[in-house]
């Protein structure tokens, strides 16, 4: 014949290992209690039995009663069957441990929730300016890849400059750094010197950046799209 243990507070029907009552809104302790036949006539509930229930116990504020898990050591709830981190049995486990209950959200079955993640902070890289000292574009870490051109970013500064390309570059955020990659048809040129078609350069503070042409005595009679690059670390 079945056997189980009564609980002396609620009358909840407990398996004969069970160390705690299962029902989650009692807990009582149950390590004193003997198990009886399950066809046998249930005793009614004792409205104060004597043994006070882990929860029932003066507990300071901010405090909850735990079972430590011995393998993994994860706090959980007194009525834990198993670890909620490491699923060890818990059932015979009667030690009992106050902890704070924030070590406790989550052990009722589902693991803790995830703190949300910080939200991303936004630092200015670097800017382009024009050789007037105007700033054109501020590059910023929340926007690791611009693209320029005169149908893209910069299009109303680059709008008269027919030899820069309507997609002309992108530019990279590299840590706190910037790499232009060249996608222009008439090509770049960095402080005079034309890069590679389709290569990368990583700019240097200072770089003179001319899109489809040299660098021009005039630039505002140039048609290549002309800036500077100013970090704002001056590196």
């Amino acid at each position: 014949m079945a056997r189980v243990k009564i609980c002396p507070k609620c009358g909840a029907e407990n398996s004969p290992g069970s160390a705690f009552c299962i029902n989650e809104n009692c807990g009582w302790d149950l390590s004193g209690v003997k198990s009886v036949d399950k066809e046998a006539p249930k005793p009614a509930p004792d409205p104060d039995p004597g043994k006070k229930a882990p929860e029932d116990n003066a507990v300071p504020p901010g405090k909850d009663w735990a079972k430590i898990c011995p393998k993994c050591g994860r706090a959980n709830r007194v009525v834990a069957k198993q670890c909620v981190a490491c699923h060890e049995n818990l059932k015979f486990l009667i030690e009992k441990t106050l902890v704070d209950k924030s070590l406790l959200q989550g052990s009722s079955g589902a693991p803790a929730p995830e703190p949300p993640a910080p939200k991303p902070v936004n630092k200015v890289i670097a800017s382009l300016n024009a050789p007037d000292g105007r700033c054109i574009l501020k590059i910023d870490t929340l926007h690791p890849i611009t693209v320029i051109g005169r149908e893209n970013v910069m299009a109303d500064y680059l709008a008269s400059r027919d030899y820069t390309s309507r997609l002309h570059a992108e530019i990279h955020v590299m840590g706190d750094r910037l790499a232009f990659v060249d996608k222009g048809k008439n090509g770049t040129y960095i402080n005079n010197v034309k890069m590679s078609p389709g290569s990368t350069e990583v700019l240097k503070d200072g770089d003179k950046v001319s899109m489809g042409d040299r660098w021009p005595d005039d630039w505002t009679k140039s048609q290549a799209g002309c800036f500077i690059v100013a970090y704002e670390t001056g590196v």
